[in-house]
């Protein structure tokens, strides 16, 4: 009897959530339409490195801002992606992200290196590209002028 519950339980597992997650479609829950894979993929992906990015940001504005910018996740620019040689789960990802304060306010471009290993990710570098002025309302905000 035991034998038959075991067969059985892992013939459901091998073969019943496959066929199951092929039926399932993607939808995007912000508007309810179809998604591509691709696309959900993608969020996935960014909602897990949002928050390293996120402490990278603070950490550099915290020197000159009072305030600290947020960032858009939808905005990233991805600019690189490359897969480690010799290891497998191991990726070095470059992107470009504008921080803002108040309504949307740039504050600058940075582009940000990101390492990312099974069960790990770390920034392994920050760099500040460009600085914009904000405007007079603004100014109580400025620790330091922004270089660049």
């Amino acid at each position: 009897m035991k034998k038959i519950i075991v067969m059985t339980l892992s013939f459901i597992l091998v073969f019943g959530n496959t066929s199951y997650a092929a039926e399932v479609p993607c939808v995007n829950s912000q508007n309810d339409t179809a998604a591509t894979k691709e696309e959900l993929y993608k969020n996935i992906f960014i909602t897990m490195i949002y928050p390293y990015v996120e402490k990278a940001i603070q950490d550099y504005y915290s020197q000159y801002l009072t305030y600290l910018p947020g960032e858009d996740p939808w905005s990233y620019k991805f600019l690189k992606i490359e897969k480690t040689p010799g290891k497998n789960y191991s990726y070095t990802v470059q992107l470009e992200a504008q921080p803002y304060v108040g309504p949307h306010l740039s504050v600058g471009a940075d582009r940000i290196t990101l390492g990312i290993d099974l069960g790990q990710i770390t920034i392994e570098q920050f760099e500040h590209i460009k600085s914009y002025e904000l405007p007079f309302n603004y100014q109580d905000i400025i620790k330091k002028k922004l270089s660049m």
